[in-house]
């Protein structure tokens, strides 16, 4: 467990239990990898575990009276993002949200970002709303990533399969997972 929800609704990192770190992924994002050290293994400890799990640290007190630091975990796995080509790192989770809004009688999607501009968008849905939800994605993935720069390859399928973990990902980035094996962590110590 790394962090848990107080009474007022913010996520504090539980630093009795396990040493988070909090490495750049990209020079210019809020948006920080998250390396721990759990303090409770003894027999087999993991020094320094990527989890390839991001988040956002704040560095505000909480008024609920707890002392521990406060994360925002609205990032999730790193290759759940997107990357866009300015290097800006954009919240997989966000842009759910936002698709959700966005979009019309879709019952099931999966947005891949093959490379920095390439992206395939696989939909489950009727003929209903098509032309209007392929319009409606476009322009929010050109805002979303901040580039007009990009391509966009719509695929209709019956069903999304699961990934071999028994995970549905809505969003998966083949870019970020390249960036992210082409930049390893620099230890600082």
């Amino acid at each position: 467990c790394i962090a848990h929800e107080c009474k007022k609704g913010n996520m504090h990192l539980n630093i009795d239990e396990i040493l988070v770190e909090f490495a750049d992924i990209t020079e210019n994002s809020e948006i920080k990898k998250m390396i721990l050290t759990p303090l409770y293994i003894y027999g087999m400890p993991l020094l320094r575990y990527n989890i390839q799990d991001a988040a956002i640290p704040i560095m505000k007190k909480c008024n609920c009276g707890l002392p521990y630091p406060v994360i925002e975990l609205k990032v999730g796995r790193i290759t759940g993002n997107i990357l866009s080509p300015d290097g800006k790192i954009v919240s997989g989770i966000t842009l759910t949200w936002y698709f959700g809004d966005a979009t019309q009688n879709i019952k099931q999607y999966q947005i891949i970002q093959e490379n920095i501009s390439d992206f395939t968008i696989k939909i489950v849905s009727n003929e209903e709303f098509r032309a209007e939800n392929e319009e409606k994605i476009r322009n929010l993935l050109i805002e979303m990533i901040n580039s007009t720069d990009i391509n966009l390859k719509f695929e209709y399928c019956d069903e999304i399969p699961l990934c071999t973990n028994g995970k549905y990902r809505s969003v998966i980035s083949k870019a970020m997972e390249e960036f992210h094996h082409k930049s390893p962590l620099i230890l600082k110590f």
